[in-house]
């Protein structure tokens, strides 16, 4: 009958490994600190356009879910490879952790800058215009009056909208640029 072998090198690794991944997670997304010119929480702006606002006319624009659903397969491959380089002593559950946060974030910029669909609407790509021509920051319009005012000019034929991205959710890039991964031990 065979011998088994306890606190081997290998096990010893494998279970600080296990050890240091426990209770640690990556979360990928907007945190508070990131905030347009007007104190609105990037967040707040991107859980609207992933689900969309009905009673505002804004449709869900997502790419958070179907980027989890494309690449989920290809974080498990790197969390599985990643996991071997711990047990090996090759990297720190930190280290791995980050990767796939990394890679996680990278996934959903990506979203972000090839969805096209649904396509903004005419008064959205005005109030682009109007914004640009004005020299307002974005979030700056004055509530329903000039929005009102924007909708009136398109009506009339009365403001240009050539030259204005008509991409959604890239108007300002902040949504871009803020978007960001951060590894937790709970």
């Amino acid at each position: 009958m065979g011998t088994v072998r306890r606190n081997t090198a290998g096990t010893v690794r494998l279970t600080t490994a296990m050890q240091e991944l426990e209770g640690m997670r990556t979360k990928v997304g907007w945190f508070d600190t990131a905030r347009y010119e007007d104190g609105t929480a990037v967040a707040y702006v991107a859980t609207i356009q992933e689900f969309g606002a009905p009673t505002q006319a804004i449709p869900a624009r997502p790419f958070m879910r179907p980027t989890i659903i494309e690449r989920q397969a290809e974080w498990k491959a790197l969390m599985s490879s990643g996991s071997k380089a711990i047990a090996k002593g090759k990297r720190t559950a930190l280290e791995v952790m980050t990767i796939l946060g990394l890679q996680a974030e990278g996934d959903v910029r990506l979203t972000i800058s090839t969805l096209t669909e649904p396509a903004l609407s005419p008064l959205t790509i005005a109030v682009r215009a109007y914004m640009k021509e004005q020299g307002t920051p974005l979030g700056k319009l004055k509530g329903r009056r000039e929005l009102g005012k924007v909708a009136k000019l398109l009506e009339q034929n009365k403001i240009d909208v050539s030259g204005v991205s008509t991409k959604p959710l890239v108007f300002s890039s902040l949504m871009l640029a803020t978007l960001t991964s951060v590894v937790e031990k709970t």
